[in-house]
């Protein structure tokens, strides 16, 4: 082990009881539930960040639009990699002892249909004719083996960019961001030319590059940007899985009352293994080899004790084994989760003002039914995603990153708003079906306190849209928005630690970390929680009383005037909105 120390042994020397006894009474120390990533020898954990897209194509205006602006066309993910609450400064002062993940790997796949040729797009449309993005395409889905190897190229970068508080009163880009390559930094670039896609002996489809080594810095933002390097419309790439793997080294999992919803009987404190029984012999004994103290019997318990492997944290059912010997048994995680993803851009007014505008209407949203008649047509529309519970996770933030056009058409210049939330759900194959809530934030010019940082910069008429009048000249933007976790406004210690984002407590209050996992007898009882943000009432018994089977994520997007006023302002705009649920995963025993 790494940080065992001992007398060194040169020769000619009298072999006494500190250099061989005090050794295996330090590994016995250890061996109770103390065992650090510095006596590890792979001391880090890895999680990723993937995305999904159904098809990605260059969305620049045309083959002839103006090209000043750097990776005109790309698709834009924003994402921040926060410390998580027991680490994190609301000042953001970075500490000597503070992990930055490391960014391991790139790694892409897509969809060519095992030939050397590429995929038209769902919306090919003419450009001589300037018809619009998002026409449709009698052409679409079919194989283009004609225009595969000049024009079409992929580019991969990531831009780092320090935070900067946003002065704005109301939900828009503060004057600031003029520019999403503003005070930004190029930390990664992966260009691939279409000649790589089409060779028959070594097409690099999927294809990975290993061994980055780049740092991120936990309080920075950072965008990622998939860019087609050829504005050759039709070509798509289909099916698109994108997916950067990041290492951190362990830490130990969450434990206290203070965890909402962690199980009750034991709350997640380290079960200190028993001893191993190290028999050390009087000062003036002579030194044995197997005897009761001999040096050959502790050596052996110790071998027994690593033989049937050391133990550590949960295992589905979120029981931790009833003796430990990990300290550091959790690792960093991120779920990236879209919603309201592999849709073309969605924007108001009428399906029959265009014929050619297939597919972009709010008519064709979830739950929305022709709301373009007399009277008041608001509809609500919203999306859901369930990600299973296998293991238990705690969760410490929960941001949500958009690629949005402005709003431009109501008089208090939002014509919609966003509400996103996470909840534990329970009821599958079973009798009590409830939820839990774990975050929610509803976002309108109330909530600028809640914005982490802006990336922005795109003019959407110019290099977007292919008609200037059809939509306002605003920005589209990228937001880092920060959702609060369930708290008491009135309690200090349901209130945990997380983005300051304004000097007002209310703007960028958050909840102590939730545990979410599935739970037997003796872990369904569980610490109380919270039901909102911002609660006033008191913590209370989860609704899912320790049966939580998955985690859901719901965003609903609710027009502030009727959506066939709303033709200026696209609520959903191209890379979708993606929500990350940021905390720990830990080690866990596989359950046959």
């Amino acid at each position: 082990m790494a940080r065992i120390s001992r007398n060194k042994l040169p020769r000619g020397v009298k072999l006494t009881i500190d250099h061989v006894f005090t050794p295996l009474q330090s590994i016995e120390t250890q061996l109770q539930g103390a065992i650090t990533t510095d006596n590890l020898k792979d001391d880090r954990s890895t999680f990723r960040l993937n995305f999904n897209f159904p098809f990605v194509r260059n969305i620049a205006k045309s083959a002839s639009a103006d090209n000043t602006l750097t990776y005109k066309g790309a698709q834009c993910i924003p994402f921040v990699l926060p410390p998580l609450q027991e680490d994190f400064n609301i000042d953001q002062v970075v500490g000597k002892d503070l992990e930055y993940p490391t960014l391991e790997e790139l790694s892409f796949g897509f969809d060519q249909r095992s030939e050397s040729c590429s995929i038209i797009g769902p919306d090919a449309y003419n450009q001589a004719a300037n018809q619009k993005i998002g026409t449709a395409s009698d052409l679409a889905g079919q194989s283009n083996f004609g225009t595969v190897g000049e024009k079409y190229g992929l580019e991969f970068i990531i831009l780092e960019k320090n935070r900067v508080l946003s002065t704005a009163s109301v939900y828009t880009p503060d004057s600031n961001y003029t520019n999403v390559f503003t005070n930004t930094e190029e930390i990664f670039n992966l260009a691939m030319p279409g000649t790589a896609f089409i060779s028959s002996t070594e097409k690099l489809n999927p294809f990975n590059i290993s061994d980055i080594g780049r740092p991120f810095q936990p309080y920075k933002s950072y965008l990622l940007l998939i860019n087609p390097t050829s504005n050759y419309i039709p070509n798509a790439f289909v099916s698109l899985t994108v997916s950067l793997k990041f290492s951190m080294k362990m830490m130990q999992r969450d434990n206290g009352d203070d965890i909402a919803n962690i199980p009750d009987y034991w709350e997640g404190e380290i079960q200190n293994a028993t001893a191993v029984g190290i028999n050390v012999p009087a000062g003036d004994s002579q030194i044995e080899a197997d005897s009761i103290d001999g040096v050959q019997t502790n050596i052996q318990r110790v071998d027994q004790v690593l033989a049937e492997k050391l133990k550590g944290s949960y295992n589905k059912w979120s029981h931790a084994p009833p003796q430990e010997h990990l300290k550091d048994s959790a690792g960093y995680e991120v779920i990236a989760v879209p919603v309201f993803g592999g849709m073309p851009p969605i924007i108001g007014g009428d399906k029959t003002i265009d014929s050619n505008y297939v597919g972009n209407y709010a008519d064709y949203l979830p739950y929305i039914q022709n709301v373009h008649g007399s009277g008041t047509n608001q509809y609500p529309t919203f999306d859901r995603r369930i990600i299973p519970l296998v293991y238990p996770m705690t969760i410490h933030h929960v941001v949500l990153g958009t690629f949005v056009h402005p709003d431009t058409t109501s008089a208090d210049g939002q014509d919609w708003d966003i509400a996103c939330g996470v909840g534990l759900g329970t009821g599958m194959v079973g009798d009590e079906y409830t939820y839990q809530q774990v975050a929610y934030l509803d976002i309108n010019n109330s909530v600028t306190g809640r914005v982490i940082d802006y990336f922005d910069g795109w003019e959407t008429a110019t290099y977007y849209d292919e008609a200037a009048t059809d939509f306002a000249s605003d920005d589209a933007h990228c937001d880092l928005i920060n959702i609060p976790l369930v708290y008491d406004v009135g309690v200090a210690g349901t209130q945990g630690t997380s983005y300051k984002t304004t000097n007002t407590a209310a703007d960028y209050l958050t909840g102590k970390p939730v545990f979410a996992g599935r739970g037997y007898s003796q872990t369904k009882p569980r610490i109380n929680i919270n039901q909102i943000p911002g609660d006033s009432a008191s913590a209370v018994e989860p609704k899912t009383i320790g049966s939580e089977q998955w985690l859901e994520v719901r965003l609903k997007i609710n027009p502030n005037v009727n959506w066939s006023a709303t033709t200026n302002s696209k609520p959903i705009f191209y890379g979708t909105f993606w929500v990350y649920i940021i905390g720990k995963k830990h080690l866990t025993k596989v359950d046959i």
